[in-house]
């Protein structure tokens, strides 16, 4: 791997490289990019012209074009490669969570709508069924009217049969009275006649008691039907108050179910918004969880200067180590050849 020798060409390739470990494509390493990458390090935009130079030496340096931007570069670079697994892999995580966690949001999503509208449904029938109780309910009070009217005109009927009675007792209190006297005046005037009107008295009384009896009979009658019919008006009442008091306990009943599924509904859109608030939450864990991504992925970036810098310097190590073993060498090989000349001059 070649070294840039410039500093703003080796500024130009440490944002390359870092925008190369983020994208691991060609594709976004932009004249753009690089500029806002310079911005983020600190350095200077630079020149558009001097940036597209720079970033030519850099795909040259790291053999990278855009027909192998792929497996090649991504092997022949340990660290882009590892940062690219552990990028796509928990990009692939994520993409599962996201996909997992939306199936079972719409899955619940549909399973609300459905209990929302088999609420609406059962609300209508009971609406519905209220409507025809009511109906019911108004042509009962229509014959308990109706009956109440028959009721009170069998009162007066039998005020009027009273008031009849009166009459015609009144009527026979005096014709007592009147057969009473013409029999004192029969037998005051003539004893010859007291036994015809005796007789004619006691017909007419017979008749009379007869008549009498009649009239207790009709008037006992009378009274025994309209007693029964009392009772049945009375019992028919009674039946319809019962049956009147049923249905107000079945209307309270249908109010009270109506109130139950209206606070069912409530409670159901209040679960409803509590879904969309767990789906909410996990949309900011999931933008949590790229931030953390970036933010690794930035340690990565640190950590592979970090390393360039320390392959610069092993280099210079390895150079200044080679000056010395060569410099070394030489001084053996001087020290080596003035012991070999003193034994020669001595001889």
């Amino acid at each position: 791997m070649e070294i840039a020798s410039r500093r703003r060409e080796q500024e130009v390739w440490q944002a390359c490289d870092d925008l190369w470990a983020l994208h691991g494509s060609m594709d976004g390493i932009t004249g753009e990019a690089i500029r806002e990458r310079l911005l983020g390090m600190g350095k200077s935009r630079g020149s558009p012209n001097e940036i597209y130079k720079y970033r030519k030496t850099w795909t040259v340096s790291r053999k990278i074009g855009r027909e192998n931007t792929g497996d090649c570069s991504a092997n022949s670079d340990p660290i882009s490669r590892a940062v690219r697994m552990v990028h796509e892999k928990i990009q692939s995580e994520t993409q599962e969570e996201i996909e997992k966690i939306k199936l079972e949001f719409n899955e619940e999503l549909l399973t609300k709508d459905k209990e929302i509208e088999q609420g609406k449904k059962n609300i209508e029938a009971l609406v519905h069924e209220m409507t025809s109780l009511q109906s019911e309910f108004s042509q009962l009070s229509q014959q308990h009217q109706a009956l109440n009217e028959q009721y009170q005109r069998e009162i007066k009927t039998r005020k009027d049969l009273e008031h009849d009675f009166l009459i015609f007792k009144s009527q026979h209190a005096q014709e007592i009275s009147s057969h009473e006297r013409i029999m004192a005046e029969f037998y005051k005037n003539q004893k010859y006649t007291l036994e015809q009107t005796k007789n004619a008295f006691d017909n007419a009384q017979n008749t009379l008691q007869a008549q009498l009896i009649r009239a207790n009979e009709e008037k006992k009658q009378l009274g025994q039907e309209y007693s029964e019919s009392l009772n049945a008006v009375k019992i028919e009442k009674y039946n319809q108050d019962v049956k009147l008091g049923e249905l107000e306990h079945q209307l309270t009943y249908l109010k009270d179910t109506l109130e139950i599924s209206q606070q069912k509904i409530i409670e159901q859109d209040t679960k409803f918004k509590t879904v969309l608030e767990e789906s909410l939450k996990l949309h900011k864990e999931r933008d949590a969880l790229r931030e953390k991504l970036a933010f690794v992925q930035n340690e990565l970036f640190i950590v592979h200067n970090q390393l360039s810098e320390l392959k610069i310097e092993i280099v210079k190590r390895d150079v200044t180590i080679a000056r010395l073993r060569a410099l070394q060498a030489h001084s053996r090989g001087k020290t080596n050849g003035a012991s070999r000349e003193r034994p020669a001059a001595k001889t």
